[in-house]
């Protein structure tokens, strides 16, 4: 019988409704991404980051007690996914679940309504619709049916802090995007994007690679430890002005530790058509990420040798680079759980 909702459908529809009220009830802001980390240690859970095979994610309860386990081979964005997919198996009061990948990443006919339910939660948890309108105006982007090219979809996974691929499927559920186009996302991997982003496999294949360019002057960032950040800024030296950082952003081969970036890179990119005089091309400065917290990054446009002279144009960019959640290491408890423990 058409308009008949399956038993599927409506576990599904039933735990995205409790994600929106679990928002609600927490007043999560929605003009940044999902601090979801945070929100399992308010809600009194032991967060716990692990080297494990298979396994994605673990939750337990026992009496009082609530633990959730994560693999911390994974990059931080799958990370996020599977701790929001274990943070709904304890707001949908589920006692504990092992979770792999088919749990976790794909939908099948065979998965439990449990299991069901926590996709659910999780997807809508993590990328809520309002997050997403957010962050496609801050791109630039029309809120309805935006046509992403694979670029703009991994923009867009940056800006939520969510995987490429679980990005793109709640793309589709929010119905933002068809099928056959998020079909046509998925035949591109993440790391060919970022290869094609940074015209360079990034050194930390995990990493994220950020790029910006003149226009996105201004713009806030929330890389994390050994991202990429690309900046592109128009130059034709035929007139002298040149594009130079500013301290107290430092060279990697002299200062490794002076400031929360270090210029790895910093190239003129000539255009195809570079042997006619006076033509323009982009200076590429590649930054990586190399310390926590917030930094401004200022680039000024002008000539070397006119020292006391005003910069023609300037470009920033706001970084607040994320610290890990275990802190110096990559396994073990949060860094504010152990130090807690630390304290008790």
């Amino acid at each position: 019988m058409s308009g008949t909702v399956s038993h599927i459908e409506r576990v599904r529809r039933e735990s995205a409704r409790a994600a929106q009220h679990e928002h609600l009830r927490l007043r999560t802001p929605m003009d940044r991404q999902v601090d979801i980390f945070q929100i399992i240690e308010g809600a009194g859970i032991w967060l716990m980051f692990q080297p494990t095979r298979q396994l994605f994610g673990a939750y337990q309860r026992r009496g009082e007690a609530v633990g959730i386990i994560l693999n911390s081979n994974h990059p931080s964005t799958l990370q996020r996914y599977t701790a929001a997919h274990e943070y709904a198996h304890h707001v949908l009061g589920h006692q504990e679940s092992l979770d792999d990948q088919e749990d976790i990443e794909v939908f099948t006919p065979g998965l439990s309504d449990l299991e069901v339910a926590a996709q659910a939660f999780a997807a809508d948890f993590l990328i809520p619709l309002q997050v997403v309108n957010h962050a496609l105006r801050i791109m630039g982007s029309p809120i309805r049916q935006p046509t992403l090219a694979p670029v703009d979809a991994y923009k867009l996974s940056l800006h939520l802090g969510a995987s490429y691929a679980a990005t793109v499927s709640q793309l589709v559920a929010l119905k933002k995007i068809s099928v056959s186009a998020a079909r046509s996302l998925r035949n591109q991997q993440p790391i060919a994007i970022k290869e094609q982003i940074g015209r360079a496999r990034p050194e930390d294949s995990r990493a994220d690679v950020w790029i910006l360019d003149e226009s996105e002057s201004g713009r806030e960032l929330t890389p994390r430890i050994n991202d990429e950040v690309h900046v592109l800024l128009r130059e034709m030296p035929s007139t002298g002005y040149v594009w130079r950082v500013q301290q107290p952003a430092s060279d990697a081969s002299n200062h490794p530790t002076s400031a929360n970036l270090i210029i790895v890179r910093d190239i003129f990119e000539e255009p195809p058509d570079s042997h006619l005089y006076g033509t323009c091309g982009n200076r590429r400065f590649v930054f990586k990420v190399t310390h926590p917290g917030p930094y401004t990054l200022r680039i000024e446009k002008q000539r070397p040798w006119q020292v006391d002279a005003k910069p023609v144009s300037v470009f920033e960019a706001n970084i607040t680079a994320s610290e890990r959640p275990t802190g110096q290491t990559d396994h073990g408890l949060s860094e504010h759980q152990k130090q807690l423990l630390t304290a008790a």
